[in-house]
Order: structure tokens, then sequence, then C-alpha cells
């Protein structure tokens, strides 16, 4: 009663293409590339049932989904800044002065606009602290100068 034909997937893959275009960023792209596989496999064996040829589709978007996401994580991004989005990594070797006593090793500094919660030294409102690294992105650790 119903048949799926090449030029079912062939609109299908331009239509999530041309929504690729529009903004998807990617995550439309394999699907409609896997469309066009489809399209072929459509082409070249028409007598396949419309349940296989989703399957087929669904496997191949799937498989070029997969395929895509290992070889991009296999490849890490190179950068001239790699802690761009890491503010804390970049506050690593800068000094600032305790803005209150600290009590159980935990305190505060001031540096440039904002307030960092900081650990690792006792000390004194005053005190002069080096950064030497980041718990977390909210946490520095400090040591006395």
């Amino acid at each position: 009663m119903f048949e799926l034909v090449y030029w079912h997937w062939l609109a299908l893959g331009s239509f999530l293409l041309v929504l690729e275009l529009a903004g998807a960023a990617g995550f439309l792209l394999w699907a409609g590339l896997a469309a066009f596989v489809s399209m072929v496999i459509s082409f070249v064996f028409p007598q396949l049932d419309w349940k296989i040829q989703g399957v087929i589709y669904g496997v191949i978007t799937l498989g070029i989904s997969f395929f895509w996401y290992y070889r991009i994580k296999s490849r890490p991004t190179m950068t001239d800044q790699p802690n761009l989005n890491n503010r804390s990594q970049t506050l690593i070797g800068r000094q600032s002065e305790l803005l209150k006593d600290t009590l159980g090793q935990e305190g505060k500094i001031k540096i440039d606009d904002a307030n960092w919660n900081v650990i690792g030294v006792q000390g004194v409102k005053g005190d002069m602290v080096n950064i030497v690294g980041a718990k977390d992105s909210q946490t520095l650790i400090v040591e006395k100068v």
C-alpha cells in the first residue's frame, strides 16, 4: 500500500540539508547525508520494503553520526588560547591580598572586578597571596607570598 522510492529520500535529504543551512549547527547534516545514501540504496534495490528502508536509514544515520563524533573527539582543537573559557586557570601566577581573615584555610580575594573564594592558606586581612591553582571554576588555590 505504501511505497518509498528514491525520490522520497531525495526530498527528505534536501529538506534536512536546507534546515541545516538555516542554522541547525551540524545536527541535521548527518541525517541529510544518510537520506542521500538511502536514496542510492532505494534506487539500486527498488524492491526493498519501506520498513527495511527506514531501518537502513536509521542505521546509516547513527553510524555516520557516531563515526563523526569519535573522529572529532580524537582530534583536539588546537588554539593559541587554551584557557579562553576557563577564567580561573588564567589567574594562576597572579598575586592579590586577602579581603578578610581566613578561618580554616578558606578566604576571599579580589582580582580585577571579581571576588574569588580561596583555599590553602591561613592569614589575616591584607596578606599577599600567590595563586597556584584552581579547585574549580569558583575556588582558587593560593599560598602566601
